[in-house]
């Protein structure tokens, strides 16, 4: 949560929250598991919506954040 707090400006904090505590995979399925058509696809529709592709991957470098709010 800290990190978030020196990547969001203040005024965006609330609904950046709202968004990533909507995001979340049981809202997701209640939603979307009254027709599931098979387990597989299940799995592919999951894999889709809540892994991090690799190209989008976080790297830890350190002063990174230091260096986008000055």
């Amino acid at each position: 949560m800290e990190d978030m707090i020196l990547m969001v400006p203040e005024e965006q904090m609330v609904p950046a929250l709202d968004v990533a505590l909507r995001s979340t995979p049981s809202r997701w399925w209640a939603t979307h598991k009254d027709n599931p058509e098979s387990w597989e696809k299940v799995q592919r529709a999951l894999r889709h919506y809540f892994n991090q592709p690799p190209e989008y991957q976080v790297i830890d470098i350190p002063g990174a954040v230091e260096d986008r709010l000055s």
